[in-house]
């Protein structure tokens, strides 16, 4: 017990050191370029996002945005595995696998202009979470279906185990660790998603607007201000998530 508290401890002070090295070398660069207008130090930017954080409409941002990209993040989850079952059909794989495929390689700049022909503003950063989770999730849970053992799945064919069955007893186990880490990685690649079609689309209460108007208006310390939120709560989602996935036993690898 003693020593795994010190390993903790050991842990938390090599983050605070990291963290102080990096802020060192924000702030060597502010000095170094001497121009507010383009590079602000760190403290500028504390003092603006803790200025931000007084304002109700700052909350208001982050939560819609916040919701926005979780119902993102939760369909792509959903639609990911349910490709991920019907891959299981080899003729069904062949027809989903190039649609993942051409998900994969389009930029996601474009599926955001695109898709805002045919969606609302404030519908497009679900959107745009949700296509950089779908082929992620499918991918780890197909190559999780490949990790089955061959010689279980005739045992299950021997004893004629019905399809729920083999789900639960042999697909599933081998599936779940492959599930949980595509998740994770999913669920930070959908947040960046959903800012940057905040920021082209610029749906009201949102992050990525406010990002694009401290751009417009030149408000350095706003802008490193907003940016420091996505990152912090990019920390804090990731941290939160697998916190969750470890304690209903979705364990990655």
């Amino acid at each position: 017990m003693m020593a795994s508290g010190m390993s903790k401890l050991k842990k938390f002070f090599i983050g605070i050191s990291v963290l102080l090295f990096w802020l060192l070398v924000w702030q060597a660069a502010a000095m170094l370029i001497d121009k507010e207008l383009i590079f602000v130090s760190p403290a500028a930017a504390l003092r603006r996002l803790f200025a931000l954080g007084q304002t109700m409409a700052f909350w208001q941002s982050c939560f819609y945005s916040l919701a926005r990209i979780f119902i993102g993040f939760l369909a792509g989850m959903v639609f990911g595995t349910v490709c991920g079952i019907l891959s299981l059909n080899r003729y069904l794989h062949r027809l989903i696998s190039p649609l993942m495929t051409v998900i994969r390689c389009v930029p996601v700049a474009s599926f955001i202009i695109l898709t805002w022909y045919f969606m609302d503003r404030e519908q497009v950063p679900a959107f745009a979470a949700c296509i950089m989770v779908i082929p992620i999730v499918w991918g780890n849970v197909k190559k999780g279906i490949d990790e089955v053992n061959p010689l279980l799945f005739e045992v299950t064919t021997v004893y004629q185990f019905s399809f729920f069955k083999k789900m639960s007893v042999l697909y599933l186990p081998a599936v779940l660790p492959y599930y949980a880490a595509g998740c994770i990685t999913a669920l930070g690649l959908s947040w960046k998603a959903g800012i940057a079609a905040e920021v082209l689309c610029r749906p009201a209460k949102s992050i990525g607007n406010e990002i694009f108007l401290s751009k417009s208006y030149l408000e350095t310390a706003d802008l490193f201000a907003w940016t420091a939120v996505v990152v912090i709560f990019s920390v804090l989602i990731e941290k939160v998530f697998c916190t969750m996935m470890r304690r209903v036993g979705f364990d990655s690898r």
